[in-house]
């Protein structure tokens, strides 16, 4: 995974997101990507841009990207529960 491991203040989503049929809530970049790894069937439309968006991210701009370029794509695939 990623090195964002060691930072002071992780990335948090708020509202946590919801994703259809995925029993946990996604609260932090590492939920966000660890989800990507876990679900990799048919989910092709940009997929492989988010995921390396996260695992790059490494200050508050870039995690800020890496979770609003998430978010975006589970709306595109029709993911996020509202």
């Amino acid at each position: 995974m990623s090195r964002r491991r060691n930072r002071m203040t992780p990335f948090r989503f708020d509202p946590p997101l919801r994703i259809r049929g995925y029993p946990r809530p996604i609260l932090t970049l590492d939920d966000a990507e660890r989800y990507m790894h876990e679900q990799t069937e048919g989910r092709g439309h940009n997929r492989e841009g988010v995921l390396r968006r996260l695992q790059a991210a490494s200050d508050p701009e870039a995690d800020l990207y890496a979770g609003l370029a998430f978010k975006a794509w589970l709306e595109a695939e029709g993911l996020l529960d509202r």
